[in-house]
């Protein structure tokens, strides 16, 4: 069967990444709403190179973009590439009831936060308490 062998071949594999800050000033490592997350990034044949303001969008372009394009064992599907990307509001955030529902530790952990990471949400919002209940988790109740 060459179909296996032909689709490999069009598989490239990630090899280098060569990153540029362009902010100007010394790297800031102070986080906060004012803090640049725009980044541009070129990949040709196995090497890219990410430009991008700061620190944090250096960061941000490896922690989610390189690993989402690059999700097959470090191989994409593309010859070559260019794109440009920052977040369209500073603070993207989500909320959780607890008071209402009882979500354990571990789930907000795991995979709640890990999975705000992935889409880059920078907020996450506690409702613990609603008017007279608090929700707790009684396994012998």
């Amino acid at each position: 069967d060459t179909a296996g062998t032909d689709e490999e071949a069009k598989l490239v594999h990630l090899a280098l990444v060569r990153v540029r800050l362009t902010g100007g000033s010394p790297a800031s490592e102070e986080l906060d709403e004012e803090s640049s997350l725009k980044y541009s990034l070129s990949c040709s044949g196995s090497e890219c190179i990410l430009e991008a303001e700061g620190v944090y969008g250096a960061v941000t372009a490896m922690e989610s973009t390189l690993v989402q394009l690059f999700a097959y064992g470090g191989r994409a599907n593309f010859g070559t590439l260019s794109l440009q990307d920052w977040p369209s509001f500073p603070v993207r955030g989500l909320m959780i009831d607890l008071g209402r529902r009882f979500v354990p530790k571990t789930v907000l952990l795991r995979h709640v936060i890990d999975g705000m990471a992935l889409v880059r949400m920078n907020l996450l919002h506690l409702h613990l308490n609603d008017f007279c209940r608090f929700s707790l988790d009684l396994p012998s109740f």
